[in-house]
């Protein structure tokens, strides 16, 4: 049986561990989250429910609890990946806090380098740019990667890390799947999910500002 301890931590981050979690997991597998607090269990729960997955709550402490379940079907597994947590988690951080912010932005990123010129000195810039991204206080709702960009979401990417990270505190980041392809990258990508020219132009139209470094 697999432990998914999210334990301490604040939303969404219990739900991106459960979800990353479900996406290594095969039908017919036990997994069951530890943690403490009433609002992440509540979360948790709902999304369960959306995904059709039964599960028993257990009590083992104070604020300690334990939701258990048998992973379903290939087919919740892949609803599973569909399904914003944000929706079950919403991060105020990526709302708009007053009408100063225009809305939350989306960063796109087309190429392993920021800017133009050398090409050196751009892909520091890149570097330094995405690994900057998770402290600052206002993070982008979503990332969108396409062209060479979908290169920093694979193994071996300088920035893979920040990008764990950026997903884990609810950033959405859209692959593009097409990219993925060409570059031949699909069995590598590490952060993010394989998305398609649909969504990410559905995603740029609805963002209110859109950031390309």
């Amino acid at each position: 049986m697999a432990t998914i301890d999210v334990r301490g931590l604040s939303c969404p981050a219990p739900l991106v561990k459960t979800k990353k979690a479900l996406s290594q997991a095969r039908p017919g597998d036990t997994l069951q989250i530890a943690g403490d607090g009433d609002i992440p269990r509540e979360n948790l729960k709902n999304y369960l429910r959306e995904l059709g997955i039964s599960f028993q709550e257990m009590q083992v402490g104070n604020q300690e609890w334990i939701l258990a379940f048998i992973v379903p079907g290939t087919e919740a597994l892949g609803k599973a990946q569909e399904v914003p947590v944000r929706d079950f988690c919403p991060n105020p951080a990526l709302q708009e806090s007053d009408p100063g912010n225009n809305g939350a932005y989306t960063v796109v990123v087309r190429s392993a380098c920021m800017g133009q010129g050398d090409e050196e000195l751009g892909r520091l810039l890149m570097k330094s740019y995405l690994n900057v991204l998770p402290d600052i206080d206002r993070k982008p709702a979503k990332i969108c990667l396409y062209n060479e960009g979908v290169k920093l979401s694979a193994q071996g990417s300088p920035v893979l890390e920040s990008l764990q990270k950026l997903e884990e505190s609810g950033v959405e980041i859209l692959v593009c799947g097409t990219c993925v392809e060409y570059f031949n990258l699909k069995d590598k990508i590490a952060v993010g999910k394989i998305s398609n020219m649909y969504n990410i132009a559905t995603a740029l139209a609805e963002s209110a500002k859109t950031v390309v470094p």
